[in-house]
């Protein structure tokens, strides 16, 4: 972990191509000769999260392509930002966000000072926190459109990156970056992906489909068959197919194991004693535990006695 402002005094300063790499996840294709002093750089890292704030740099364009697996948050509390994709040119305005997708090649445009915030994260870490939020990945994991979101309405995500960075190292500052780390998290994923579901379930379909989804989760340990589903909504069993199809991209049966492994994984990340994970997994309709664990590393990243492990040791 690297926090520049403990750099000692006359250490060699990372190039802005090194900085982008290693904090932002990003190739830097084309580095302008700024017509100040160039830009003032503190970084952090923390668990799988990146944070680069650029100050005072002023007239240039940064070239840059996002790795394949890393998303960044660009964003600015005093100053607009040019983001040219493509053929689109977006301008950031100060208190607003946008998200730099994987794989893409960006060019940021900077015509004025002022501070400028990077936070970059990938996939996986992503996924960890729309499951912590109990929101089914599938549903929110398609990348935002790339527009600038309004942050102002929401806690103000700068404070948090301004003081996760100026931390000092330490035991106890390492726990602290570690909560900010989640905050922050959990703020982007308010902005930027919790309207989509929204967007998704608005007209006929998307009614009957919350309809549906409501049932399921109140009877997520119960029986949840196809005619009772359509029942439920009052349509067709083809209907309930074509919704989830349209809506979500699989199955209701698909839909509704996943719903039902992400309950399992919620009560495991929150008991407290060495609880048996077969009679939970039976709880919800798993009732073989080899097929059950292997779904279940398929669909969470690991075994559910690591979720298990994990849980027992942040209760310690």
């Amino acid at each position: 972990m690297l926090n520049m402002t403990n750099q000692a005094a006359g250490s060699p300063r990372p190039s802005l191509r090194h900085l982008f790499d290693l904090y932002v996840g990003a190739e830097l294709r084309a580095i302008p000769r700024f017509q100040e002093s160039g830009p003032e750089p503190t970084c952090r890292r923390v668990e799988e999260m990146g944070y680069l704030c650029l100050r005072g740099m002023a007239t240039g364009t940064l070239a840059l392509r996002m790795r394949d697996d890393r998303y960044a948050l660009l964003m600015s509390p005093d100053v607009e930002t040019g983001v040219k994709q493509g053929g689109g040119c977006s301008v950031v305005a100060p208190g607003q966000a946008i998200i730099l997708s994987p794989g893409k090649r960006f060019e940021l445009q900077m015509n004025s000072p002022g501070c400028r915030y990077l936070v970059s994260f990938d996939r996986d870490r992503l996924k960890q926190g729309l499951l912590d939020l109990d929101i089914l990945p599938d549903l929110s994991l398609r990348n935002p459109e790339g527009r600038p979101v309004e942050l102002n309405r929401r806690s103000d995500v700068s404070l948090y990156i301004e003081e996760l960075i100026s931390r000092s190292e330490g035991e106890v500052n390492a726990r602290i970056g570690v909560c900010y780390n989640t905050i922050i998290l959990f703020l982007i994923i308010e902005a930027f992906y919790k309207p989509t579901i929204q967007e998704w379930e608005s007209g006929d379909c998307g009614q009957y489909g919350a309809v549906i989804k409501r049932y399921i989760a109140d009877n997520i340990a119960g029986e949840l068959s196809m005619e009772a589903l359509a029942g439920h909504a009052g349509i067709s069993k083809r209907q309930v197919y074509n919704i989830f199809n349209s809506l979500f991209g699989m199955t209701p049966g698909e839909y509704i194991r996943r719903a039902r492994l992400l309950a399992v994984h919620h009560e495991i990340s929150n008991c407290l004693t060495r609880e048996n994970i077969t009679d939970i997994a039976l709880k919800y309709g798993f009732s073989n535990p080899g097929r059950f664990s292997q779904q279940y590393k398929a669909y969470m990243g690991e075994l559910p006695s690591q979720t298990l492990r994990r849980r027992l040791r942040g209760a310690a």
